[in-house]
């Protein structure tokens, strides 16, 4: 429902590119089985998890260093440097974020926020 949900946020406001800070890579194989336009980019610390979402349909894995996981604002940061760097998105470009807290957990929490690419 989530992903349904956010597909259609996405689509609403020309989302140009998801990004999914997961541990296990759920959020960003449900959010591929909604076949959207956009490119998946599923941030993770595991290189396993990495190389199994790789697998589904539009999902580019990322493996993030370890030591940045604690400090959420600056892997978000660099995850959209490389973002830009790799060109699937432009300054001016939406992106949105999700961040899974708590993941396979029955506490779990998906959160997501839209965001607009800086010049810089």
């Amino acid at each position: 429902m989530l992903c349904t949900t956010a597909t259609q946020i996405a689509i609403d406001n020309n989302v140009d590119l998801f990004v999914v800070l997961t541990a296990s890579g759920k959020v960003a194989r449900a959010l591929a089985k909604q076949k959207p336009i956009q490119t998946i980019l599923a941030c993770c610390t595991q290189p396993q998890i990495v190389r199994q979402v790789n697998t589904s349909r539009g999902v580019i894995g990322y493996k993030v260093p370890q030591y940045i996981k604690k400090h959420q604002e600056n892997l978000i940061g660099m995850v959209l440097k490389v973002a830009k760097e790799q060109g699937f998105c432009l300054p001016g470009n939406k992106v949105m974020i999700f961040t899974v807290e708590g993941e396979g957990t029955p506490n779990e929490t998906v959160n997501f926020k839209m965001i607009e690419i800086d010049e810089e």
